[in-house]
């Protein structure tokens, strides 16, 4: 840890980590960033971002509170009194696109402080497939998979999400 005085024990939901920076499961980012540049971007009302969103993956699941603060706080109106999403989608596909810069793996199982980890145990990322090598390095802390989850764990059960992490950190 860079400045292991920042942080005395921290809780980290559904990580994005990988076997190694060169994993070949990597390849999964290319659909990732295309997709993300052919997101919608804009919409009428936040009504009608909520019922856009409302029956489509990944957030069908997500608590219904939850989803309509991301259409209403997640955008702002934009000249023609629109919803904009406020994070463009040319921001979150650079994420993808350097992901492979970022030792997360390593530097989970090398940590110093106590560790929470959260997985969903429906979750499709890359994560729940580390959660045991992970739970048999970890040196300080625990791993849990949580059940009836998936990768946006806090979007669908907000309040056991919150629950676990508080128990943790006190």
């Amino acid at each position: 840890m860079r400045a292991p005085d920042l942080i005395a024990r921290a809780v980290l939901v559904e990580p994005v980590i990988f076997e190694s920076p060169t994993a070949p499961e990597l390849g999964w980012r290319n659909p990732f960033i295309v997709g993300t540049l052919k997101r919608r971007r804009v919409f009428d009302s936040v009504e009608a971002m909520f019922q856009n969103f409302d029956r489509k993956p990944p957030f069908d699941s997500w608590d219904k509170s939850i989803l309509r603060d991301y259409c209403e706080f997640g955008t702002r109106r934009n000249a023609e009194d629109q919803r904009e999403l406020k994070c463009k989608p040319e921001i979150e596909a650079r994420y993808y696109e350097t992901s492979h810069d970022f030792d997360g793996l390593g530097r989970i199982v090398r940590a110093e402080v106590p560790l929470l980890v959260l997985f969903g145990a429906r979750s499709d990322s890359l994560g729940i497939t580390l959660s045991e090598k992970i739970a048999s390095k970890l040196r300080h802390g625990r791993v849990v998979n949580v059940a009836d989850t998936g990768h946006f764990m806090p979007m669908e059960k907000p309040a056991d999400t919150a629950g676990m992490a508080l128990d943790f950190l006190r």
